[in-house]
């Protein structure tokens, strides 16, 4: 039966191809010549690296579509929609990504202009290698470093625009307020609400604040202005009764707060005589 597909690539061919193109100039199966990793002693070309998405499956992939949906030439097929340029345009710059996603949409009438200044093709080994050994193994490794090395010093001043600038109160485990708390008051009903859903008996101080980080990840809120292009605050939101989780739901807070008992009269007086 066949698999849809040509024989699995291995180390001992790719060695070969690699050779044969270096010799002839021309490219071998795909291979334009060796890299110097196979100088490495134990390592396995193919199973060695990590199949990179946007070089190994997206590339020319996404290129290709967007020329056939947009471009002239192709405006008597079926998929040719280069007519509502504007309306894809439209539609992509409403898109609002979390943090996590470095790059934001933009419009596809500037994929012919960027095309001509760069060249995301050339050197994809040397690309590869820096993706993985930079953005993954240089973190884990910082962990590893002397308190006072200078190495330490170094890679803080590199990656010092990561680091939150603001105030961090922390108001649970594991969860911080970014920049200063605001005490604010409710109306009667969240109040309530807030009591029963929490357990809390007696009065309650309520503090707002508009960003948190969890878990090193910032998470906005609707009313914080400064990042716009983003949504970071539609969060999964447990919904709670007496204390117990009840279900679960898509919500996107207007802002967060911190809730503490306010000190009964007693407390307060036998902290002052402490």
């Amino acid at each position: 039966m066949a698999c849809g597909h040509g024989p699995l690539t291995n180390h001992p061919d790719t060695v070969s191809h690699a050779i044969e193109a270096e010799t002839t100039g021309k490219t071998v199966f795909g291979v334009k010549g060796a890299t110097w990793l196979l100088k490495c002693p134990m390592f396995d070309v193919i199973t060695g690296v990590s199949v990179d998405y946007m070089h190994c499956v997206c590339i020319c992939v996404t290129k290709k579509l967007i020329r056939l949906w947009t471009n002239t030439e192709y405006k008597r097929c079926p998929c040719y929609v280069g007519s509502s340029k504007e309306e894809i345009d439209k539609r992509l710059l409403l898109m609002t990504p979390t943090n996590r996603i470095s790059r934001l949409p933009r419009t596809i009438n500037l994929n012919k202009d960027l095309r001509i200044l760069f060249h995301g093709t050339q050197n994809v080994a040397q690309q590869i290698i820096q993706a993985v050994s930079v953005h993954q193994k240089i973190p884990e490794m910082v962990n590893q470093l002397c308190e006072r090395s200078k190495v330490l010093a170094f890679y803080e001043q590199m990656y010092s625009y990561h680091r939150i600038k603001s105030v961090l109160t922390e108001v649970c485990f594991g969860i911080h307020a970014i920049g200063t708390l605001k005490r604010c008051t409710v109306k009667k009903e969240v109040y309530d609400k807030i009591l029963d859903m929490f357990s809390f008996v007696g009065d309650l101080i309520i503090y707002k604040f508009e960003r948190l980080m969890l878990n090193k990840t910032v998470i906005h809120s609707k009313v914080y202005k400064a990042v716009s292009r983003r949504n970071s605050y539609t969060s999964s939101i447990d919904s709670c009764h007496r204390g117990m989780k009840v279900g679960t739901n898509l919500g996107t807070p207007d802002f967060w707060v911190s809730l503490n008992a306010e000190q009964s009269a007693i407390e307060r007086a036998l902290n002052r005589a402490l």
